[in-house]
């Protein structure tokens, strides 16, 4: 995908939801960030599909992890009652 293309679904994203596709927080256009739902070293494409708009705090810290392996590690750092 073409950095226009890019910067073009980044604007649409956050029109449609100016929230972190993981944490739902609001985010400002220049903190967000763009984050392939499936790393691109895992497989993953830059299909609109598989990108979401992330804060850049979620984004670095899911890392090249898919959406359930990133939850799972949060989970268990969380104690349960």
């Amino acid at each position: 995908m073409s950095r226009e293309a890019l910067k073009s679904l980044r604007k649409r994203l956050y029109e449609a939801h100016p929230y972190c596709a993981y944490c739902d927080r609001p985010i400002k256009y220049g903190k967000s960030s763009l984050d392939h739902l499936i790393p691109v070293s895992r497989g993953g494409t830059d299909d609109p599909g598989n990108i979401a708009l992330a804060c850049l705090h979620c984004n670095q810290a899911k890392a090249d992890r898919s959406p359930i392996e990133w939850a799972a590690t949060i989970l268990n750092a969380v104690p349960i009652c």
